[in-house]
């Protein structure tokens, strides 16, 4: 488990197909969960690069999910947005635009 981009050290693969095989050294890991922010974006809710927070998903209606340790990242190229796995995704029953809520 790692912050994604974050690659050096780990495990290899083999990736074959019809063209035939590429062979990378390093690069494949399980990305943490982690949310995007503009500079704006942080700014205006207080919150900083690298911190760790909670986001809720779901309406509240007895379905809903609590993701722990979801670091914050902030650059000039993000917009809010919430990045988890697809395994993280679908057992939550989430989907892309929808809203989750900073916990």
């Amino acid at each position: 488990m790692r912050e994604s981009g974050d690659v050096k050290g780990s495990a290899g693969a083999t990736l074959i197909g019809p063209m035939g095989q590429v062979d990378i050294k390093e690069g494949v890991i399980v990305a943490q969960r982690h949310l995007h922010f503009s500079p704006s974006e942080a700014q205006a809710l207080g919150i900083a690069s690298g911190e760790v927070v909670r986001v809720r998903a779901g309406s509240g209606g007895g379905r809903s999910v609590v993701f722990e340790d979801v670091v914050v990242r902030v650059g000039p190229k993000y917009s809010l947005e919430f990045h988890v796995d697809t395994d993280e995704a679908n057992t939550a029953g989430i989907k892309t635009g929808d809203v989750v809520h900073i916990a």
